[in-house]
């Protein structure tokens, strides 16, 4: 769970709320059990939402360090009013390894509506503020209970990594966080008998290697 959106940004995106087009949730998925709108894609307000959230994640260190993005999708921006729901269900495996729920309606805009993830035995809710982000593994069981009151908006994109594996993506992104911290020192080295000593570059060959080793 993380802060992605400042208020600033916050406010950018419901500036376009008007500007956007709406369909139903069934071109995504035809689940009896979804019952929600889209927003459709080929509108200026919807474009202008998907740049900011994308761009905020592609921003966020930490996310990368876990994540360490390949592609991230286009966003879903999903809208339930009263009795909108989403049964449970795994997302599909081809969108990617993580999913992400930005939260743009405020716990306070609505009543029901919680990200319910099964997580080993424990489910475990989310109703966060907006502005926040819940990401999770793609194959993890999760559901949205049913909107009572008001109304609930939230994005959704889908994090591919480039590593297909969780362990190998585990040690780049440590590798990758000992690289970033190293290469504050802005160390030169002017012959290689230099390099054999500086951590920097060690660090930098170090992860050149592990990503060449998965290409």
């Amino acid at each position: 769970m993380r802060e992605v959106l400042s208020p600033t940004d916050l406010q950018k995106i419901r500036n376009n709320y008007e500007g956007l087009v709406w369909q139903s949730g069934t071109v995504t998925s035809s689940s009896k059990h979804k019952i929600n709108q889209q927003a459709i894609t080929n509108n200026p307000a919807y474009l202008e939402i998907d740049k900011l959230l994308v761009d905020k994640f592609f921003e966020d260190s930490e996310l990368y360090y876990i994540a360490l993005f390949k592609e991230i999708t286009r966003t879903i921006i999903s809208k339930m009013d009263v009795g909108g729901k989403y049964g449970i269900h795994t997302d599909a495996p081809e969108l990617g390894h993580y999913s992400t729920t930005t939260f743009l309606s405020d716990p306070s805009e609505y009543e029901g509506g919680e990200l319910c993830l099964k997580v080993d035995s424990e489910v475990k809710k989310f109703k966060l503020p907006a502005g926040h982000s819940v990401t999770y593994l793609t194959g993890i069981p999760h559901c949205v209970a049913p909107v009572v009151g008001g109304t609930r908006l939230v994005a959704i994109n889908w994090i591919t990594s480039a590593y297909s594996d969780i362990l190998d993506r585990e040690f780049a992104g440590d590798i990758e966080r000992i690289y970033d911290i190293t290469r504050e020192d802005n160390t030169v080295c002017d012959t290689f008998e230099e390099s054999t000593n500086s951590l920097e570059y060690l660090v930098s060959e170090l992860k050149s290697k592990y990503m060449r080793r998965h290409l």
